[in-house]
């Protein structure tokens, strides 16, 4: 009634059956996170800057990142930039107590491979003597291209109030921020009982 399978389909079939049945590696992934700090000056006379930073951190294993990193626009002078509007810009951290401080508009899940290209924005960004314009190359330049390199959509950037600015990323990329974070893409409206 049973044939006896010969020793080699049987083999085959094994190694098939192991390939789905083994543990896959999981995707590595970085998250990609969007914050403002208000305009201001601090009772020690700190100015604010940047207004607009990101925070790049792993999400699970990640083959590129290791620990969480933060990255923002800034003038190297920010009196001269007061005075002039212009002057050399700088990429710099923000410690985590300027973080705690800020406002988290929203984060974006990228892969390793996204990770390397937004590591060459942020390089291209790092040259103490870039320049730093107050209307056209600003922190919210500077947060703009970081938000196109991880395929975001990204609109008028005239404004000069960076909460605002990453508030309208935000709205003309809901359903992917929502996706990201778990969340259905259009949410009903609950109805009201009757």
């Amino acid at each position: 009634m049973f044939k006896r399978l010969h020793p080699a389909w049987l083999i085959a079939f094994l190694a098939l059956a192991a390939v789905f049945i083994a543990p896959q590696p999981a995707e590595a992934r970085v998250r990609v996170s969007f914050y403002s700090h208000p305009w201001g000056m601090a009772l020690t006379g700190y100015l604010y800057f940047p207004h607009a930073f990101i925070v790049v951190e792993p999400d699970g294993p990640s083959v590129s990142l290791s620990s969480r990193q933060s990255f923002g626009f800034t003038p190297v002078d920010t009196a001269i930039m007061m005075v002039t509007k212009h002057g050399r810009g700088m990429i710099i951290p923000q410690d985590e107590r300027y973080r705690g401080v800020s406002v988290l508009h929203f984060s974006v899940e990228i892969s390793d491979d996204q990770y390397v290209d937004l590591e060459r924005g942020i390089e291209s960004w790092k040259d103490n003597g870039d320049p730093y314009d107050l209307r056209t190359r600003n922190c919210i330049s500077f947060v703009a291209q970081m938000a196109r390199l991880v395929d975001l959509k990204v609109g008028d950037m005239s404004t000069l109030d960076p909460a605002a600015f990453l508030e309208s990323i935000k709205r003309a990329n809901m359903a992917r921020i929502n996706a990201d974070a778990g969340l259905e893409a259009n949410p009903t409206t609950p109805q009201a009982p009757n």
